[in-house]
């Protein structure tokens, strides 16, 4: 089996309130790029159960993080939540350019904006193709979501387009992030975790 680093494994251990505002979401990955909002109503808030009685946080469409570092060779990234369904709505974002530029409607991404390496790229519903993000839609249930890319992709925020908002509406419990395009072996162990761990049923690669 081939070995992966996460550049980034945003999950759990908040320690808050239920309803408590998020300051800080902490990465348990070695690189400890953690994703932080100085402004208080500005910050996602922490939800005790959102996915099979498991935490998460809920962005609300005011709500946006900024990374301790730019990620600049993302080429697979796990996301599990869900939208509300609503237009333009921003997962990751880059503050200088539209690299992640969100679907005018309900898709993942726009195809005339984003960068091609998303575009031309796969994004998987609990581990099920769904061809281009730019032809897919947010899913408004509970989904771990992956994209798959052709290419580095960089992005240095979540939840906000540049810095013209099109923030997210809905809610993450668990955000993984690797810089490198990984087998369909280590997919699948992913899936797994993420499956037994949040409750959502998968199909395997």
């Amino acid at each position: 089996m081939r070995r992966w680093t996460a550049l980034v494994r945003a999950s759990g251990g908040f320690g808050l309130a239920d309803g408590a505002h998020v300051a800080t979401w902490y990465d348990n990955s070695s690189n400890v790029n953690n994703w932080t909002q100085s402004t208080d109503q500005r910050r996602p808030i922490y939800t005790a159960s959102v996915i099979n009685g498991m935490p998460g946080l809920q962005f609300t469409g005011s709500s946006d993080m900024f990374f301790a570092a730019a990620m600049t060779t993302m080429r697979t990234a796990f996301l599990v939540g869900n939208s509300n369904g609503g237009s333009y709505q921003t997962c990751f974002g880059q503050a200088a350019a539209y690299l992640w530029h969100p679907g005018q409607g309900t898709t993942w991404l726009d195809n005339g904006f984003s960068s091609a390496n998303l575009i031309n790229g796969t994004i998987r519903h609990n581990g099920v193709s769904m061809g281009s993000p730019g032809n897919t839609n947010r899913p408004t249930s509970a989904t771990i979501a992956s994209f798959h890319t052709t290419g580095n992709v960089s992005a240095d925020q979540f939840s906000q387009d540049r810095t013209i908002g099109r923030r997210w509406i809905g809610y993450f419990s668990e955000i993984l992030v690797y810089d490198s395009a990984l087998s369909n072996e280590n997919i699948n162990l992913l899936l797994t975790y993420l499956s037994e761990k949040y409750g959502i049923s998968v199909t395997l690669l």
